[in-house]
């Protein structure tokens, strides 16, 4: 799933593994956003990974780079 293309009030975005239950969704939105495309996209994260993951959004205004200054979409700190 690519939360950009599907949600268009989404400029960027990371969703980062914290725990085995846990994804944290960094979200970059655009001015103006709804709150609702928050909702949504984390609804349609749901129908991807299931009920027996919890998801939390952070609505932020910078998604920090890893250390080659890429954006990381998908990141795993769960062992």
């Amino acid at each position: 799933m690519c939360i950009k293309e599907d949600f268009v009030e989404v400029s960027e975005y990371t969703m980062v593994q914290e725990k085995r239950d846990l994804i944290v969704v960094w979200l970059k939105m655009h001015e103006g956003y709804k709150a609702a495309s928050v909702t949504w996209c984390v609804s349609a994260l749901r129908k991807v990974i299931g009920e027996n993951v919890r998801i939390k959004t952070r609505v932020v205004n910078e998604i920090p780079r890893d250390d080659s200054g890429k954006l990381r979409r998908i990141i795993s700190k769960a062992n």
